[in-house]
């Protein structure tokens, strides 16, 4: 077996050098990574700890603190709670006369995970030392924070990022390509967007110890002002939400705005923050904002537009759209047609989506009333040619055969009328209740996750 430091060389069966990624963690390497691809909401979770405590042996101290706890961190790492409840961990480190705060949600308080993150940060803090870029950018402490992730999907590496509060952009200590990245957009322009988007994601992930500048809190207020009085008085406005939700946000934003000044409140109202900014830089990602295609109303079609209808006539065969045509008359279509203009350029917004969904919901309601009326006729129909039929001695008579015959479409409307009857009513409860009127939920079903070319 050989070595080249970052991975193990042995032979396979035909004497071939094969790479395997090396098992000691200061062997990793230490590559480039965004925030979206760690794996915080993804990562599976023990629900009890092996070493817990059952509640009849735990002995309460004596005096004013029952509970102490010593968490074995290693040395100089200090553990935060995010305001959803996830720990969080972080360490500054100085690199010729810049500090900057490395965080990381890794879970420290297990001692395995000490050499993964020691190795991590090793290697981080070289790159930080070594780069002369970073340090004749003039940023200071407050305005740079870098992140280690550790992640199932790649065990064999180290990702990194850092962030620039100053210009609200996320970026990293060597040259990186885009596509290395799961990045792809127009231009430079739109890949603007894009790390101003994973910079707020950063900052909805470790709250904490940002610094957002007052500038950042007031451009909020009137841009989901103007959102709100771009909805009314424009029916194809490219707003991301509704007048009524502009509304509820900027009262949000009010109060966030309000509070933020105390530490006590400094990590939640960071949150608020940057959950709003990351929902408006999002769209402008999705509309080309401030480029020369910038699409200015919602049904405007740019370039390469995810388009469901169009993705649906690439993705089914020709028998597939035969029987849809001719057996359902075409409905499929009508309804991906319909989702385009709820979701064109690859963003759902409100209130066409919800007078789709509405839509939707009172036909799928009305087909289940007749199915059930349906069954019940054909059912009721189905007594009389059964006593015809016994009534009859020849079996061989046109009027036996003619009784048989309506006996098979009699069954045949009943079966279908059940399965019409079962669709509409999975129907309502899959697409119902929330998913009607909340985008959010929508996005988040198999349903519109099961078409690649709707998810950007």
């Amino acid at each position: 077996m050989k070595s080249d430091g970052q991975y193990y060389y042995q032979e396979d069966s035909s004497g071939t050098l094969v790479a395997s990624p090396s098992s000691d963690p200061y062997m990793l390497p230490l590559v480039p990574r965004t925030p979206t691809q760690g794996d915080r909401y993804i990562r599976e979770r023990t629900q009890v700890p092996p070493d817990a405590f059952e509640g009849s042996q735990v002995v309460f101290k004596s005096g004013p603190q029952p509970i102490q706890v010593i968490n074995n961190l290693p040395d100089e790492w200090i553990e935060d709670i995010h305001p959803e409840g996830q720990l969080l961990y972080s360490k500054v480190v100085s690199s010729r006369g810049l500090s900057v705060r490395v965080h990381t949600d890794l879970p420290l308080r297990s001692t395995e995970n000490h050499p993964v993150i020691l190795a991590a940060f090793g290697r981080l803090s070289q790159l930080l030392e070594s780069s002369e870029e970073l340090h004749n950018a003039q940023l200071k402490d407050s305005e740079v924070e870098a992140c280690i992730l550790v992640s199932d999907d790649f065990p064999d590496e180290f990702g990194y990022y850092l962030v620039n509060h100053r210009d609200q952009t996320t970026f990293w200590l060597e040259e990186v390509n885009a596509s290395d990245l799961d990045m792809w957009a127009y231009d430079e322009d739109i890949y603007r967007h894009k790390l101003a988007e994973q910079y707020w994601r950063h900052v909805t992930d470790f709250p904490h110890y940002c610094c957002l500048s007052p500038k950042v809190w007031d451009q909020l207020g009137p841009l989901m002002l103007l959102g709100a009085v771009d909805q009314e008085y424009c029916k194809d406005s490219t707003t991301p939400q509704d007048a009524e939700t502009f509304s509820r946000l900027e009262g949000f934003w009010r109060q966030a705005k309000a509070e933020r000044d105390a530490d006590c409140n400094k990590a939640a109202c960071n949150w608020i923050c940057a959950r709003l900014w990351y929902d408006v830089v999002t769209p402008r990602i999705h509309n080309f904002w401030g480029t020369d295609y910038a699409r200015l109303e919602r049904t405007i079609t740019v370039g390469d537009d995810p388009r469901p209808s169009q993705a649906q006539q690439q993705q089914y065969s020709w028998l597939i759209r035969f029987i849809c045509i001719f057996l359902l008359w075409d409905e499929p279509a009508v309804t991906m047609r319909l989702l385009d203009d709820a979701w064109p350029g690859g963003i759902i917004y409100p209130k066409p989506w919800r007078e789709m969904m509405t839509m939707f919901g009172n036909e799928w309601e009305k087909i289940s009333v007749l199915s059930a009326v349906t069954f019940t006729g054909a059912m009721a129909s189905l007594a009389i040619p059964l006593q015809a039929l016994q009534g009859s001695s020849d079996p061989q008579e046109m009027g036996t055969l003619l009784t048989s015959l309506a006996i098979c479409c009699e069954i045949a409307c009943c079966a279908l009328s059940v399965a019409s009857l079962i669709a509409a009513s999975n129907l309502r409860r899959d697409f119902g209740g929330k998913i009607t009127y909340d985008v959010h939920e929508a996005v988040g079903r198999h349903y519109l996750h099961s078409n690649p070319t709707l998810t950007q």
